[in-house]
């Protein structure tokens, strides 16, 4: 056999060249720039798209920079069409440049039609969907939100409602002038609807409409019901059985399957024999339709692309990884919505099409970002979920993202690193430096309106900024590369030409002193913040501070905390009308009382990372600095609610077991009474009351330096250690319980 440039043989049979309904390759082989070597590879992407590979030897995946596209169910797709668009699709009913190739070009009208009858009669017998009856509803009120939501998620991108013809296959978008033609209503929503749409065969992307979205974009498009067309009864068992070997005699199966009709594997042919001859087309190329072989009907430009192609082929030719992400990026139509490296991007007529619910964010907050150094910017794994899944980090962007699958989705990422991530590239502070204690708490205050003021126009884990909100930045440690999120910091204009986004480190100098020190410390600080935001206090600005004001009621309440001064096993026990005391739950003291308000609890509830709680209030009186000498390691045995009695703490030492409670003296009273009880054990033994400096024995009681007096009815002393002094009180051996009641003033 000789190439498809010379001599091509019958039955190169590619019905559905770009998927289901044969629509122009995405990639049209126009003109481009004069990067020959970029015109080639693009040309091999055509050669790709038109599936030249499943005919053809020596041409690879590798090669051509694309996978070969999978295989079509047609069963699938022929709920969604009628006869006559299922004809044109074929090629039967007439020809139009740009488009997949034209079945029996040969033939006579009537046997074109006979032939489209028989075909459509049996791919639509392998689904038993078509035989079912619509039962969606419909409505105007669901036509005018088809309407809305056709120019809001970005159909008009690429399609256009209107009455428009297209002209020489060739209009940037695809109109849906024949779509009442083409479509029944709920043959768009199943075309539009789920993973395994006829949309996704055909374009290889989802665009993730539920079934209520694609009904209201049915309903716009005025399509009419499936028994409006006829097309609710089942095909005729003969035009299936002729329909049926049609499909193998023509060797549809070659590219198609139809329900259990799966792929045929047949034997290849080269793509290139023998020498070439450049600038004549024959087989395949050719503009005249020879006997026996499908006529492609393609535009001269395309003609020269192809040719282009196969001598690059020919030449086992290899592409570098930039020069195959340009053609996948055009392949798949991002550059329609992302500009990248002064190509693509909005045009005149489409840039209406985005819409954006943070209108004062501009173009900002409604065009696609630019995909310049994406490679840099995001973590492969992100840019797997972005393009594979359409994840969106911009809710206000209303332009819906596509879907490409994981496999497309890994490829792309592959390149964009590749492309993008220089070898030089220099490593952020946390890489080349110990990390500093402190810069989560740095960060949130840079973070917040005392700082940097970042949530004034950045939502911050879906609490919107207090302006127009920009995209979460939450996000940014899932999505973004440390280095790139350093240097768009330092100077975000040379990212993003025109950004509102202020430079806080102009030449790299701190704008706002502390926080780190230099600007490399505090945007490690912002990072390490927004890292650990799930284990942290949200910033001043976003936080209603008296919303974490602890205000206890009639009942005490007991809040267990990390505490300055008392540590990590702290109770806080608070009352009414004050005053308040700190429990230590693994020394078994009563560290210190206040008055006043009672406690912040933002640290306790949003951070574990920054400094214990203090007290709300004052003064705060210190009752016991040091920890009880107990002689035997104490064991905390919880404690005990009492309504609006005080809650009583229980703890062993040694065959001791004790309940100690702490509460207000009383109305008009100042001071507190603490109530010691041992409810086990018989031996004597002293207890620590209190201790501090300077203790000496007063008119009334026991005095401290710094006012604290202690009065208690038994026998103490006072004893040094060290910086302190202990006041202790023996509690006598025998009956139990025994008990201790202990005043203390200031």
């Amino acid at each position: 056999m000789e190439a498809c440039l010379r001599v091509s043989p019958i039955w190169l049979v590619l019905c559905f060249a770009c998927g289901w309904g044969a629509v122009s390759p995405r990639v049209q082989g126009q003109a481009v720039d004069g990067d020959s070597s970029f015109l080639s590879a693009r040309s091999l992407t055509l050669l790709a798209e038109l599936r030249c590979a499943q005919c053809h030897t020596q041409l690879s995946s590798d090669q051509l920079g694309v996978d070969a596209l999978k295989p079509i169910d047609l069963s699938e797709g022929s709920h969604q069409w009628g006869r006559e668009s299922f004809a044109d699709a074929l090629g039967l009913a007439h020809a139009r440049p740009g488009r997949g190739p034209v079945l029996y070009a040969d033939w006579g009208k009537d046997e074109r039609d006979g032939a489209a009858s028989a075909l459509w009669a049996f791919v639509r017998s392998e689904n038993p969907s078509v035989s079912k009856p619509e039962s969606i509803p419909r409505s105007d009120e669901s036509a005018r939100e088809g309407e809305i939501l056709f120019r809001q998620i970005g159909c008009t991108v690429c399609h256009s409602p209107a009455s428009t013809e297209e002209v020489d296959g060739s209009t940037e978008q695809t109109s849906f002038s024949k779509w009442r033609n083409k479509f029944s209503y709920a043959g768009m929503i199943r075309f539009l609807s789920g993973r395994h749409s006829g949309h996704a065969q055909r374009t290889g992307y989802e665009i993730r409409l539920d079934g209520h979205e694609a009904a209201a974009i049915s309903r716009f498009l005025k399509l009419e019901s499936d028994e409006e067309q006829g097309a609710v009864s089942r095909p005729l068992s003969a035009a299936i059985e002729r329909g049926k070997k049609l499909f193998q005699l023509q060797r549809c199966d070659a590219c198609h399957s139809v329900g259990e009709y799966a792929v045929a594997r047949r034997s290849k042919q080269p793509l290139v024999s023998g020498p070439l001859r450049f600038g004549e087309d024959f087989g395949c190329l050719s503009p005249l339709s020879e006997p026996g072989v499908p006529s492609y009907v393609l535009t001269d430009e395309q003609r020269r692309q192809l040719r282009v192609a196969i001598h690059a082929v020919h030449a086992a030719r290899a592409w570098n990884p930039e020069q195959i992400l340009r053609v996948e990026l055009e392949r798949m139509r991002c550059l329609e919505c992302h500009p990248r490296a002064n190509l693509g991007g909005p045009n005149r007529d489409t840039l209406t099409s985005f819409e954006s619910t943070e209108v004062d964010l501009g173009d900002e907050g409604r065009v696609p970002p630019d995909l310049s150094g994406v490679g840099r910017k995001m973590k492969q794994a992100a840019l797997v979920q972005v393009i594979g899944e359409g994840q969106k980090a911009r809710p206000y962007m209303l332009t819906r993202m596509p879907a490409y699958g994981r496999a497309t989705a890994e490829r792309l990422a592959r390149l964009f690193a590749l492309v993008d991530i220089p070898e030089n590239e220099v490593p952020t502070v946390r890489e080349t430096a110990e990390n500093q204690v402190g810069r989560n708490m740095w960060g949130r205050a840079l973070m917040g309106t005392t700082g940097l003021g970042c949530i004034t126009c950045h939502a911050l884990d879906g609490k919107r900024a207090l302006g127009t909100s920009a995209i979460d930045l939450a996000l940014a440690p899932t999505r973004l590369r440390p280095e790139w999120f350093r240097d768009y910091l330092l100077d975000p204009a040379h990212f993003r030409p025109g950004t509102r986004m202020p430079a806080f480190w102009p030449g790299g100098k701190p704008s706002l002193g502390g926080y780190g020190g230099s600007a490399s410390r505090q945007i490690d600080s912002l990072w390490a913040y927004l890292a650990e935001l799930d284990q942290s206090r949200l910033p001043v600005g976003l936080i209603d501070q008296q919303e974490l004001m602890l205000y206890p009621g009639e009942e005490p309440m007991v809040f267990r905390t990390f505490m300055a001064g008392v540590g990590t096993h702290a109770i806080a026990v608070g009352f009414q009308a004050g005053p308040h005391a700190a429990f230590d739950a693994l020394g078994m003291r009563w560290a210190f009382v206040w008055e006043g308000d009672f406690l912040d609890a933002e640290s306790t509830w949003d951070n574990r990372f920054t400094p214990p709680v203090k007290p709300s209030g004052g003064p705060v009186v210190k009752l016991q600095r040091a920890v009880p000498e107990w002689g035997e390691p104490p064991q905390f045995l919880g404690y005990v609610r009492r309504g609006a009695a005080a809650p009583l703490f229980r703890y062993r030492v040694g065959s001791n077991v004790f309940e100690d409670s702490v509460q207000p003296r009383g109305e008009g009273a100042s001071g507190v009474l603490r109530n010691l009880v041992r409810r086990e054990g018989e031996l004597p033994m002293w207890v620590d009351l209190a201790s501090g400096e300077a203790v000496s024995r007063g008119s009334n009681g026991w005095q401290f330096k710094g006012g604290l007096e202690v009065r208690c009815e038994a026998e103490l002393r006072a004893v040094k250690d060290g910086n302190w002094e202990r006041l202790q009180a023996r509690l006598p051996g025998g009956s139990v319980p025994a008990k201790l009641e202990v005043e203390y003033y200031w």
